[in-house]
């Protein structure tokens, strides 16, 4: 299958069109077929095809043809369309091969980029493929920094990292999004080696403003960042079912927020501080029952004071195993028993007369006032 050109050759007097086949350029045709004619010829434009590519084009055209096993044909709107059609794909073909010729690939020595000399060093090989502009990457290119196995792939401005792009790690960390130099910045997708993924938004290198954050055991975040660090209003779950929802400073529970658990209790604090419990803390029970205590930096220095659907109310200590360990138990507000060392003994009728709720001791009407 021989390879040149099809050459589209206007009459410019009658305004038929030649269809034809050359090996050799197409211009030097146009000066074989003005020798001779009266009528001036221009050369409308020329794509590369074979002669099998010139027969599909006369079959396609038949009806227009001015006489049969002739190249000339009537200049319809049809056949204009068509040479248009070629011309604007071969011109694409041509800007690509364009693009190609203006990719470079180069070993960059590190004074060639500054901004790769201050992030990785003067002791690594960087090798960058893409677009150049005096010489400086800008546009699309890759550099592979060799022998730490780190690559970015991406957009490039004045020789740095600039808009979107993907850098890679040889521990297998990953950042897909926005860039600022060699700092993401923007929207993006961050994956740390131990797979846990932040996906939102970083400014400066850091997670910064609304972002979630996803661990492999389950746990999400969803909330606000600031300087890579949970900072302000936000959401966790775990993969048992509590959640919290509230405020936080440095990854920890602080200031306002309350605590769920799976099956619907909740835990309202007057306020956490550094992930810490501090004054009255409240549980509402998922069955209606609640409890009330007081606690500074995370320990309880109160009693704990339960109330029961029913109206019963105990006050006093409750050790590990959720017992009642010493206090005193109460129905319809009088004292019927009272706990020793988690030993359950009956008040006498005597006693149970003349205590009751307004009877507590000064400490537990304290804690009830509050």
């Amino acid at each position: 299958m021989t390879e040149g050109f099809i050459y589209f050759i206007q009459e410019e007097e009658t305004g038929r069109i030649k269809i034809g086949f050359s090996e050799k350029h197409p211009k030097g045709r146009l000066q074989d077929f003005q020798t001779g004619n009266s009528n001036k010829l221009n050369l409308i434009g020329y794509i590369e095809g074979t002669y099998e590519d010139e027969t599909i084009l006369h079959q396609e055209f038949s009806e227009e043809r001015i006489r049969k096993d002739n190249e000339w044909f009537k200049s319809s709107p049809r056949l204009k369309a068509k040479i248009k059609e070629l011309m604007e794909a071969s011109l694409d073909d041509k800007k690509k091969g364009i693009e190609v010729l203006n990719r470079e690939t180069i070993i960059l020595e590190v004074s060639g980029i500054d901004s790769l000399k201050k992030r990785f060093g003067e002791d690594y090989e960087q090798r960058y493929e893409g677009e150049l502009e005096d010489g400086v990457p800008n546009g699309q290119g890759t550099v592979t920094i060799h022998p730490i196995g780190t690559v970015y792939t991406g957009e490039w401005k004045d020789g740095e990292p600039n808009g979107q792009g993907t850098i890679t790690y040889q521990d297998g960390s990953e950042y897909e999004g926005e860039f600022n130099g060699w700092l993401y910045h923007g929207q993006g997708i961050l994956i740390d080696k131990n797979g846990v993924e932040y996906v939102g938004e970083f400014k400066d290198g850091l997670q910064h403003g609304q972002g979630i954050e996803t661990v492999s055991d389950g746990y999400k975040y969803e909330g606000e960042w600031e300087n890579g660090g949970k900072n302000g209003r936000g959401t966790c779950t775990w993969s048992d079912g509590w959640k919290y929802e509230g405020e936080f400073k440095d990854g920890l529970f602080h200031g306002l927020g309350t605590l769920f658990t799976s099956e619907g209790s909740k835990c309202v604090c007057d306020e956490w501080k550094e992930g810490k419990e501090n004054g009255k803390v409240i549980w509402i029970f998922s069955h209606g029952d609640m409890s009330k205590s007081f606690y500074e930096d995370g320990e309880l220095i109160s009693e704990i004071e339960m109330t029961y659907t029913n109206g019963d109310k105990y006050i006093g200590d409750i050790n590990d195993d959720n017992k009642f360990w010493n206090g005193k138990y109460f129905i319809d507000g009088k004292l019927h028993y009272e706990y020793v060392n988690g030993k359950k003994k009956a008040v006498s009728v005597f006693r149970r007369l003349m205590t009751s709720e307004t009877k507590l001791s000064k400490k537990d009407k304290i804690h009830d006032s509050k």
